[in-house]
């Protein structure tokens, strides 16, 4: 199967940020920005699917997707007003910035399927290829429209940057019945990363003292994976047992080519897993344990420090490690409707994107960082049933205790960001008409207070609702619908501890009235073999 979609998207997102800068560990100055950033994107989708029989014992599958989406551009306009203690307007900044971007991304995938016996043993191999380019120019241009100051400059920015990504993967698994209740899974895969960012910057103030952004440069970073597993499930009368372990090695090698020092890290992991669940009747208990990693995405490791406005700068991180999370829960279910799950993670060197203020340059640095150690734990309760024979009802609480202890870089000091939150989601679906031709949908979504990083974020809901009505057997249909009615669905974020005192306030278009009409062309009772994949390397894209 073939399908083919076409997207023209445009969006924009208002920004407020208020940045208290000290000197002598005293408030010296406020810096306050309001920018308003609106983004164009046409996206081009093209999909292609290919399943073949060649025998009773041997399936061969082909599948391509790729996005290309040309031409796009943002445009940043910002005006900052920098105050002393008393109020006083010292100066104020003008900023404009272009953004032109163009980005194509194909993966592919050839699946062979080979059946051993009768009894459900096959072993099957899947190979992988992505190829992923990302270019963007842009030009940023400053103004000190009213005043002076010495941390900044008017000028023109001009930056150029393209980063060039090959994924390649194969694995083979087989799966082999042991007997009627036990079922035996191995594997071995082996995965390669080729990323190669370039960045050409001209510009800026090289009298700045503090900022040393990247003139020019190209990074290379290759990454091997080499994996294994094997795991054992059990299944008896009114038991399930699923045990596994996975073993990976991992070589990294990052260079870039002003440094004469390549960076190169390698290490070996072991990541068990464990699931067991009893049923008697109407009740339901399980355990789940498993131990995962996540690997940086490959844009954040670039070593390369760039403008983001007249007094923010992006840096990446080559150093960053992979994170590791150790997850238990405990279930009980009640006739498959009403759930109650008690769980807890504990995971160390997460990667987060934190914003840390620089009080001798009064520049704002985003900067991809590992937490020391992030720990949660907390309940859920959930509902999902039938009220009536037209209306079917989701409910869930979730309470849990969020944990982050992250390192202060000038000071080196620990810190603990920590909050109890609270989040909801309800959500109603209804269908109506006798001839079950019209759809009603009401969501809810809630979260109180919580933490990220080095940042706490306020509380925060959105309310939306839904119709759709079909029409000519169900090949038509018309929707209708307004998302976070209210209106209450942005962000506000500060970050205040040690010499650190900023917040941001973030608002995009959530409150969307939305409209469609469908209709299914040709012969719609043909089965679409479309397929979703995905592999852990391309979800750090």
């Amino acid at each position: 199967s073939t399908n083919y979609s076409f997207s023209h998207d445009r969006d924009w997102t208002r920004y407020s940020d208020v940045t208290t800068f000290f000197e002598d560990g005293q408030e010296s100055e406020i810096w306050t920005a309001e920018q308003k950033s609106v983004t164009k994107k046409k996206s081009h989708n093209l999909n292609l699917f290919l399943d073949v029989e060649v025998n009773d014992k041997n399936a061969i599958s082909l599948s391509s997707t790729s996005s290309f989406s040309p031409n796009g551009r943002t445009i940043y306009i910002s005006t900052t007003d920098l105050e002393n203690t008393d109020v006083d307007l010292i100066a104020r900044l003008k900023g404009l910035n272009i953004l032109n971007d163009d980005t194509y991304n194909s993966s592919n995938y050839l699946d062979w399927v080979h059946k051993l016996n009768d009894k459900g043993a096959e072993i099957t191999t899947n190979a992988h290829f992505t190829y992923y380019d990302s270019k963007d120019s842009q030009e940023l241009n400053n103004d000190i429209v009213t005043g002076f100051t010495d941390n900044t400059s008017e000028n023109t920015l001009d930056i150029a940057s393209d980063q060039i990504i090959n994924l390649f993967s194969v694995q083979t698994d087989l799966t082999l019945p042991l007997s009627e209740q036990s079922t035996m899974e191995t594997g071995v895969r082996f995965a390669n990363i080729n990323s190669e960012s370039s960045i050409l910057q001209s510009g800026f103030d090289e009298t700045l003292e503090g900022i040393n952004p990247t003139g020019s440069g190209i990074f290379n970073y290759d990454e091997q994976i080499y994996a294994g597993y094997v795991s054992l499930s059990n299944n008896w009368e009114n038991w399930k047992l699923n045990l596994g372990l996975r073993a990976e090695y991992t070589d990294t090698k990052g260079d870039l080519d002003v440094r004469s020092i390549a960076n190169t890290t390698s290490y070996f992991d072991l990541f068990p897993n464990l699931s067991m669940s009893y049923t008697k009747e109407k009740n339901a208990f399980m355990l789940k344990y498993y131990r995962r990693i996540t690997r940086a995405r490959y844009s954040s490791i670039n070593p390369f420090q760039y403008y983001l406005s007249a007094n923010s700068i992006f840096e990446g991180n080559p150093n960053l490690k992979p994170a590791y999370n150790t997850y238990v829960e405990v279930d009980y279910v009640y006739d498959k409707d009403f759930k109650l799950a008690l769980f807890t993670s504990i995971k160390s060197d997460e990667q987060v994107q934190q914003f840390i203020q620089d009080n001798d340059t009064n520049i704002l640095k985003a900067q991809y960082l590992n937490l020391e150690t992030n720990y949660n734990v907390g309940a859920d309760i959930s509902v999902s049933k039938y009220l009536t024979s037209y209306w079917y009802f989701y409910f869930l609480v979730s309470q849990y205790y969020n944990q982050n202890k992250f390192n202060d870089i000038a000071t080196g000091a620990i810190i603990d960001n920590s909050i109890w939150t609270t989040y909801l989601r309800a959500n109603n679906y209804f269908t109506l008409l006798k001839d079950e031709s019209l759809y009603a949908d009401m969501a809810f979504n809630y979260i109180s207070p919580y933490v990220k990083g080095n940042a706490s974020y306020r509380a925060y809901s959105k309310l939306g609702i839904s119709f759709r009505k079909t029409f000519w057997n169900k090949d038509a249909s018309i929707s209708i619908g307004v998302e976070d009615i209210f209106n209450n669905g942005n962000t506000f974020s500060k970050r205040n501890y040690l010499d650190q005192n900023n917040a941001t306030s973030t608002r995009q278009e959530s409150r969307l009235f939305v409209f469609g009409f469908r209709y299914k062309f040709g012969n719609t009772k043909i089965r679409d073999n479309s397929k979703r994949k995905n592999t852990d390397e391309n979800k750090r894209l």
